[in-house]
């Protein structure tokens, strides 16, 4: 049996060293049965509180949340310690769009074990939705220093990075993330929008076609391209960005807006250059 499965077992262990000398045969051998039946008590409890844990892992696969939830609190009713139905419990609720309770839970996890990777990342992600980046920051870097080769862990932590302004330290998780797959879209869009900020267009450009060429649903990027394009005059690729977006997603009134402006720029330019040809030519 495990440390965390034994936790409370110690005061019997020093309760055996302690009556060793002072209790006659009949008295011991009654105080280990005595203990031998509370050890075997808490072995059931450990071994239902696991039941209970594995019933509520398929119910959470089979996107049963409610019941889910329910087997892995009786669990930890059982297993107060079980970090495994903590961490559950947490992605369950959170499932539910209930992330300041699953961040109890998520505490609770990285009380009995500060090396556990998914709570570290789940807390992160939270506090960045809620737009605590600072707080965010010290979790995933747990997360990434617990799991180097996690992108996930490293795209996030590079997303706060850039939000708290530590621009350089953010390109190397972006770059960081490429190494270990240079096919993420993700790694591609972001380092793009970086590069957006600092200036350099034409290499925001190259990463969000990349980011398209990889996924060509995939609305933002498109949008943030025609940005770029439009930003380096480059008015008619622009426009083709903007019209992909409303063709991806109707609703997006941004990129309406923008097919809008550049069409009548292009429309403009092409009329005054017309005009300019028509004085020539008198």
């Amino acid at each position: 049996m495990c440390d965390e499965e034994c936790g409370e077992w110690p005061w019997y262990v020093r309760g055996m060293c302690s009556l060793v000398s002072c209790k006659d045969t009949d008295t011991l051998n009654t105080t280990q049965r005595r203990g031998s039946r509370v050890l075997a008590e808490k072995a059931s409890d450990y071994q239902r509180a696991r039941n209970h844990y594995d019933h509520g892992a398929e119910l959470q696969e089979k996107g049963n949340l409610e019941d889910a939830i329910r087997f892995y609190m009786e669990a930890i009713i059982l297993h107060p310690n079980f970090v495994e139905a903590h961490y559950n419990l947490g992605s369950a609720i959170q499932a539910q769009g209930q992330s300041q309770q699953a961040t109890v839970h998520y505490k609770r996890v990285l009380e009995l074990n500060p090396d556990h990777v998914l709570a570290n990342y789940n807390l992160g992600y939270i506090l960045h939705e809620e737009g605590q980046s600072e707080a965010a920051l010290a979790y995933f870097e747990k997360a990434v220093l617990l799991e180097p080769n996690d992108v996930d862990a490293h795209i996030n932590l590079g997303n706060v990075l850039r939000e708290l302004g530590s621009t350089a330290r953010a390109i190397r998780c972006y770059l960081h993330a490429l190494e270990i797959d240079n096919s993420c879209v993700m790694t591609y869009y972001n380092l793009g929008n970086i590069l957006h900020d600092c200036g350099q267009i034409d290499e925001a450009i190259r990463h969000f076609e990349k980011a398209t060429e990889l996924d060509n649903t995939y609305v933002d990027a498109y949008f943030n391209l025609g940005i770029a394009y439009q930003e380096k005059g480059e008015l008619r690729r622009a426009l083709s960005c903007f019209k992909q977006c409303e063709t991806l997603d109707p609703t997006l009134h941004e990129a309406v807006e923008a097919s809008r402006e550049v069409s009548h720029i292009i429309f403009m330019s092409s009329y005054d250059e017309k005009t300019e040809k028509i004085i020539e030519a008198f």
